[in-house]
């Protein structure tokens, strides 16, 4: 099974709204609400749009609903309740009490996820079902002091995709669709670039930015540097950084970010913000060895886009070289340079003797380094990635 979500992006204007600031209910901003305080019981807000365009996804199976907001009921800072009931080309669906929605530290929450699919006067759902799909937002009395708050209304849809040429999919998910999918912490991965959540502005903050990468059991090679990287990045959060660290992203992530703290600072760890060496692993063969690189005495471009992520700003390479005379040298340097100061290398020091050699050389963004092979005979020219800096 997938997921998606929407959210309500219209409302009736100078119809049915909420008295106090009914826009904030519908433009996708998680710092300001519609407010609605119990002088106004009953007060509906009519949704009448949602970001859903229709497209068809695949076979339906869930249709949910929830909101983030500010609402209290059984405690000493009572706010009005809040039903969501959606609204269907039949007629009304049912009436959905939010209950308490709150956080301690924020003020606001996301509620719990509301199961309309069967409501009464429900449809047997297209996507052009969830595309028409209005809702109403009422409040009823709770013999409040404060004005209930609510931010944002959410549709989530779970549905299957069809079998299709190209198409492949895990754990259900279809990959080339704007999800992501989460197995505990150890199997998170996105299919495909895009926005930290359905709907977000282009620019915001919470835009990932990172390139997407699959689980190791679908043969997609470009994804092997990311899923490493990611692996790293786990680790650094699990045993390097302290709690002191930790609660800084755990408090800075529900400003608006929608996500945890932990899921915030992995999205700086694949935007390359965290300085961290990654650890390639135990890889079973070299890279590169001597019928790969071009031996004339010249510089080339070595391709490493294989091997290491875009973020990369340094690798990490071990050469093992061999030949019948001494001082035989191959060099590196980051592409683009052109003097002979700033760059590393390996040498021969005896004849016929094998040399177990290392090398840090800086890389940028194209995954491009240089090398120099001097024109010898060479017996062994290998090579090997071992890791590299963020």
């Amino acid at each position: 099974m997938a997921e998606i979500s929407y959210y309500f992006n219209t409302y009736n204007s100078g119809g049915e709204e909420w008295v106090d600031y009914p826009q904030r209910m519908v433009d996708n901003d998680l710092l300001f609400s519609a407010q609605s305080p119990d002088a106004n019981v009953p007060d509906i807000q009519l949704l009448t749009g949602n970001t859903c365009d229709g497209t068809d996804l695949g076979t339906i199976s869930k249709v949910e609903l929830r909101i983030y907001g500010s609402i209290v009921t059984s405690a000493s800072l009572i706010t009005p309740g809040v039903y969501l009931r959606p609204i269907f080309g039949d007629g009304d669906g049912d009436n959905h009490d939010v209950g308490d929605v709150f956080d301690p530290v924020d003020g606001a929450a996301w509620s719990d996820y509301f199961d309309i699919t069967s409501d009464t006067n429900a449809p047997s759902w297209t996507w052009t079902n969830v595309k028409d799909l209005d809702c109403d937002v009422e409040t009823y009395s709770a013999g409040s002091a404060f004005p209930a708050l609510v931010f944002k209304v959410e549709i989530r849809v779970t549905y299957t995709a069809p079998p299709g040429p190209n198409k492949r999919t895990y754990e259900g998910i279809p990959l080339g669709v704007r999800v992501r999918g989460q197995i505990g912490k150890d199997i998170i991965f996105r299919v495909r670039r895009g926005n930290g959540h359905q709907g977000a502005k282009l620019g915001k903050v919470y835009q990932d930015r990172y390139d997407y990468f699959v689980p190791s059991s679908i043969n997609n090679p470009e994804s092997t540097p990311y899923r490493t990287q990611w692996a790293a990045a786990v680790d650094y959060w699990k045993n390097i950084l302290t709690d002191d660290q930790k609660r800084v992203y755990n408090t800075k992530a529900p400003k608006g970010f929608r996500m945890s703290g932990y899921n915030l600072f992995m999205r700086a760890a694949m935007d390359g913000e965290i300085a961290m060496y990654t650890d390639r692993g135990d890889p079973a063969a070299y890279d590169f060895d001597k019928d790969d690189l071009t031996i004339d005495a010249a510089w080339h471009d070595l391709d490493l886009s294989s091997i290491v992520p875009a973020i990369a700003r340094a690798v990490f390479i071990i050469g093992h070289v061999e030949g019948g005379g001494v001082d035989w040298a191959i060099k590196f340097r980051k592409k683009g340079n052109t003097n002979e100061i700033n760059h590393g290398g390996m040498e021969t020091i005896r004849a016929n003797v094998e040399r177990h050699r290392s090398s840090i050389v800086a890389i940028g963004s194209d995954q491009i380094i240089q090398y120099n092979a001097d024109n010898e005979s060479w017996t062994t020219l290998n090579l090997a990635v071992r890791g590299w800096w963020t």
